[in-house]
This record gives C-alpha cells, sequence and structure tokens, in this order.
C-alpha cells in the first residue's frame, strides 16, 4: 500500500524537523518494527521515505534515537487512525483495531 503520511519521495524527518525538502540518498522505514509489524506497516501504509543517515548508523537516526523512534511511532499511529475514521470507522473502533493490529497504544 501506498504510504498514508507522505505523499511525496522527501525525508520525511528532513520535513519534519527542519522543514527541508531533501531527496537524495532515500530509503523507506517502516514505522513499526520487526517481521510481523513490518509487513503489517506495509500492508496499512505507515512506512515513509528517510535518508540513510536518519535511518541507521548514526545517533541521530531512527533506529538509534528512541525520541524519534517512539515520536514517529506516534505520528503512525495517529495517521492510521485517521484514515480509518476517514473509511468510516468510529474513533473507538479504529483506536480498537490498531490495537489488534499493534499490540500497543503509542498516543
Amino acid at each position: 500500500m501506498k504510504s498514508i503520511l507522505q505523499d511525496e519521495k522527501e525525508c520525511y524527518v528532513c520535513r519534519l524537523l527542519y522543514d527541508a525538502n531533501v531527496t537524495h540518498s532515500l530509503v523507506e522505514h517502516h514505522i513499526f518494527a520487526g517481521t510481523a509489524n513490518r509487513r503489517k506497516s506495509e500492508q496499512h501504509g505507515l512506512k515513509i521515505f528517510v535518508t540513510a543517515d536518519f535511518h541507521t548508523g548514526h545517533a541521530y537516526s531512527i533506529h538509534s534515537n528512541k525520541k524519534l523512534y517512539d515520536r514517529l511511532k506516534t505520528i503512525g499511529q495517529k495517521a492510521f487512525e485517521d484514515y480509518h475514521q476517514e473509511q468510516g470507522m468510529s474513533a473507538e473502533e479504529s483506536r480498537a483495531f490498531f490495537m489488534r493490529e499493534f499490540g500497543k497504544n503509542y498516543l
């Protein structure tokens, strides 16, 4: 599924933190990690493009910076719930659906 978090192929973190349009060295990041959650992230459009540096390998990268990683999970859950409410679910139903899929509330 196409990302429900971004329309443009640019670094999501660069836009989020610096309001910068960075389009080089992009890799795909699934918001929720682990084999099962990565597959669910793909299925539900919970993926973003980020620069390779923001993805892994640096102290500030998503996989090394818990604060940033948790912030993206919060954004991902909110987008998931909003998307499903737009599709006709109630707020309670979309939250319950997220919890069934990912097992934790990040909001």
